[in-house]
């Protein structure tokens, strides 16, 4: 059956199989989520909501839409078309996605042996499952690509691209361009992320939100084989953070290696008396992990405000994945003083 919508916003959906449905124009809900498989969704233009069960193909087509692989027996492809689309995997597995033109974001929630390919642009791929064996192509632009577990493997393709391993692990290769390799990023690692194209003099390893990890001193390099464990002490037990195949120990230099710590900064502001002080607190340098920081009142030297100006606050603000600012409120009391 073939079902077409409107020039206008559509509500398209399906319960049964080798369906066919077409939202044309307009911000377009399609929905085979209810359906029996092997349904093919097209958004067309506008920005469109997609949904997919299992065997179904989605199109997202022009504009800025969003598609969704929600049936547990997976086997679905998703096309984001042109423009800056958002496709996930919510469960299931063997699950084919194509961010295709655009700035695309693309997500593994949950399932295995899924295959996300960013296609043109910069594009941000990320695994959250802890189903393993999936696989990230950036293909072509400087993407982002993030990783879970060991089974897990990312590949850069061409451009310039930033690979993080996860906690748990992840094999990484880079591609063409100068590729930046993080590990740790900002947890001690519990299985060494591998890399297996470090090329000197273009790509770097950067390890990410470990304060005892700050410095070229702070890392050993071990030659096993043929390859290079890097390795740091936390808490006076070596860890070994990666592995870059190929590579001589002897050979790695300072160049080859960056440190990120993350930078809290706080702005100035001010206020009625009587009224809140919002401030802003700032997050820069490392900013792809969860943290936190705790921020509280205090009176400067040669301040001339009391303790009975504001209420005292402290408060810890923690930041999710990519946030870079947070704010913290201070209420004042209002009082007849003249403070100068």
């Amino acid at each position: 059956m073939i079902i077409n919508g409107t020039p206008d916003n559509d509500d398209l959906f399906t319960i049964s199989e080798n369906d066919e449905l077409f939202g044309l124009e307009g911000d377009d809900d399609l929905d085979a989520s209810s359906g029996l498989g092997n349904n093919t969704l097209d958004g067309g233009m506008g920005n469109d909501e997609l949904v997919a069960n299992t065997n179904d193909s989605l199109l997202g087509g022009a504009g800025e839409d969003d598609l969704y692989a929600k049936g547990i027996l997976g086997n679905n492809t998703l096309k984001g078309g042109d423009d800056g689309d958002r496709l996930f995997i919510v469960e299931g597995d063997d699950n084919l996605l194509y961010g295709n033109d655009g700035d695309d974001k693309l997500y593994v929630i949950e399932g295995s042996f899924n295959n996300l390919q960013g296609g043109g642009d910069d594009d941000f791929l990320k695994i959250f499952s802890h189903g393993g064996n999936n696989l990230l192509e950036g293909g072509e632009g400087d993407d982002t690509l993030i990783g879970n577990l060991a089974s897990d493997h990312l590949f850069g393709n061409d451009g310039n691209d930033y690979l993080y391993a996860g906690k748990l692990g992840t094999e990484m290769t880079g591609g063409a361009g100068l590729d930046r390799y993080y590990f740790g990023n900002g947890e001690i690692p519990d299985e060494p992320a591998v890399v297996n194209d470090f090329t000197q003099g273009d790509d770097q390893v950067i390890i990410a939100g470990i304060p005892q990890v700050q410095t070229f001193e702070d890392i050993i390099l071990e030659q096993s084989v043929n390859d290079t464990l890097v390795k740091a002490l936390i808490n006076e037990v070596e860890v070994t953070f990666g592995i870059l195949i190929g590579i001589t120990a002897a050979d790695l230099t300072p160049a080859d290696f960056g440190f990120l710590i993350p930078v809290f900064s706080i702005t100035q502001a001010s206020a009625e008396e009587g009224n809140g002080i919002t401030f802003t607190v700032t997050r820069s340098d490392d900013f792809l992990t969860a943290q936190s920081v705790t921020v509280s009142t205090s009176i400067a030297a040669g301040d001339t405000a009391s303790v009975s100006d504001f209420t005292a606050n402290s408060q810890t603000l923690t930041f999710a994945q990519g946030e870079t600012s947070k704010t913290f409120t201070v209420q004042t009391i209002e009082d007849s003083l003249f403070e100068g």
